[in-house]
């Protein structure tokens, strides 16, 4: 059977002499904030407020439309 350890490497674990006085990188992007005019718009455009304007669209047509079958009939039937 064959000798399973393994030899440590001889070679460092620190970086070269000349790496270790360098700037320090930057590690994450940084997204600028988006302006005041994106921020209204996503305020005024959200699931929410577009759900209740579609919603309340929805019961204005409904009752549109049944008061003009309802009006259409009585008008048919005075003629």
């Amino acid at each position: 059977m064959p000798n399973q350890i393994q030899a440590k490497s001889q070679k460092s674990k620190m970086p070269p002499r000349g790496w270790r006085n360098r700037a320090p990188r930057v590690s994450a992007y940084q997204v600028a904030p988006p302006n005041f005019f994106r921020r209204l718009f996503r305020l005024i455009f959200n699931p929410i407020t577009l759900l209740t304007s579609l919603l309340l669209l929805l019961g204005v047509i409904l009752t549109f439309t049944y008061f003009w079958f309802e009006y259409s009939d009585r008008i048919d039937l005075l003629l």
